[in-house]
């Protein structure tokens, strides 16, 4: 996180910067996160576009009414195309760029492309960088991405946004107007019900058409710990494993051992949609309001000076507990969210969470602290990845708080990180 002290807005203003491969899920995240905050427009500028994921969502953003301008180096990518095809926001258009793509005799270079990689959410975020809209940006790539709202660059990347969208040529759908390209026919359903999976047997998806490719996304969990995952299935296909989700998926791991999906949690939570946003299996249970709510705080990692998994003991770092009342404890393990018991001393919390690793949330009026556990033998690398996605969520959703706020915390929470290129883990072990 850097501070840029803009002339034009004579503020100082946050920069979050991500560099793939090793925070492309972050990256990933963070596209899809500020997509679903947009409530007025979205307009980019893309070279390669090949993230479906992102299509679902930008989708999304057009069916509950925002207005979707996306220019493409020409020619459009598949991705652009099926957006085009499926919109219903008179508002939303493709474009594909007005260049004219030359090779010069005398250099290997090319030119004319349009190489931007810039989203606008709104008129008030930007994102932009090296990277594209791929799984191969996010995954192999070495590519930078950064967010900022200051009025200055948003001034800036609007204005070059309007020009080259100016000189664009609108893509021209080649299927009949109002004919949805993504029509989803089939009925889709899981297997089995989820108090009589077999045992030794894992949960699919399945459809009762399979005359046709489809796809279709299946999404779960609240703020940092929503995953949208993405299904193929080819002609002839009716049923898949749910952890045979498709590379593109998001959330904060792409693991499939032990992947929330796998747990009956996840998918009762979940909502299954089509890539133009209809919904096709809609959740058995809901989160409750309130459970929800309470995570919609800026969550900071901190490592116990102590912790017994025997007892259930545990003393914050210095023996300094939270400055504010504890209101709620909770443990997330393999996709489950739930509150647990507690109980508070003058230095030191015991609970109960019942599990051999787990990540624990400490909720208080304005925040909320936390941290994992696993056994010593473990690298914790599902932790790992868990704790980067927190971090970004709350640099990028909390961006208005200052560090200042939460000095003692940040302080906390740097150890907690530097404990991780010691020991692979910012967890505790035991």
């Amino acid at each position: 996180m850097l501070r840029f002290n803009s002339a034009k807005s004579r503020r100082f203003v946050r920069f979050l910067w991500n560099i793939s491969p090793s925070r492309g899920r972050a990256v990933q995240n963070l596209l899809l996160r500020e997509s679903d905050h947009a409530s007025d427009s979205i307009r980019y500028l893309i070279f390669d576009h090949y993230d479906s994921v992102l299509t679902s969502r930008l989708s999304l953003a057009d069916k509950r009414g925002v207005a979707v301008h996306g220019v493409y180096d020409s020619p459009v990518d598949d991705e652009g195309i099926f957006l085009s095809e499926n919109f219903r926001n008179p508002g939303s258009k493709i474009f594909a760029d007005g260049n004219e793509e030359r090779v010069d005799a005398d250099s290997f270079g090319k030119g004319g492309l349009l190489h931007h990689k810039t989203i606008l959410f709104d008129g008030r975020v930007l994102l932009s960088g090296s990277y594209n809209f791929s799984v191969s940006a996010r995954d192999q790539n070495r590519e930078i991405l950064f967010r900022t709202t200051d009025p200055y660059l948003l001034e800036t990347f609007g204005k070059e946004f309007e020009r080259v969208r100016g000189a664009s040529i609108p893509y021209e759908n080649e299927r009949e107007s109002g004919v949805s390209a993504s029509s989803n026919k089939s009925v889709w359903f899981f297997r089995h019900p989820e108090d009589a999976i077999p045992p030794g047997s894992e949960q699919s998806l399945c459809r009762n058409d399979a005359s046709q490719d489809e796809i279709s996304f299946l999404e779960s969990g609240p703020f940092f710990l929503k995953g949208i995952l993405e299904y193929r299935f080819k002609n002839g296909e009716f049923c898949k494993p749910t952890s045979a989700f498709y590379s593109s998926s998001s959330g904060y791991t792409g693991r499939k051992t032990n992947h929330p999906v796998k747990f009956s949690a996840f998918r009762r939570s979940a909502y299954l949609r089509d890539k133009a946003g209809e919904v096709l299996i809609e959740p058995s249970v809901s989160l409750p309001q309130e459970l929800s709510s309470g995570f919609f705080k800026p969550v900071h990692l901190f490592l116990p000076d102590f912790f017994s998994i025997v007892s259930g003991v545990v003393r914050f770092p210095e023996n300094q507990n939270p400055t504010e009342p504890v209101r709620r404890v909770f443990s997330y393990y393999r996709g489950t969210l739930s509150e647990i018991s507690w109980i508070r001393s003058s230095s030191s919390f015991r609970i109960f969470p019942d599990v051999s690793d787990a990540m624990i949330f400490f909720e208080t009026d304005s925040s909320i602290s936390a941290f994992c556990f696993h056994p010593e033998d473990r690298t914790g690398t599902e932790w790992n990845e868990l704790i980067d996605e927190m971090i970004s969520f709350r640099k990028s959703v909390f961006d208005s708080f200052g560090d200042g706020i939460y000095s003692k915390e940040i302080e906390f929470e740097t150890k907690a990180l530097e404990e991780r290129t010691r020991t692979e883990t910012s967890c505790f072990r035991y």
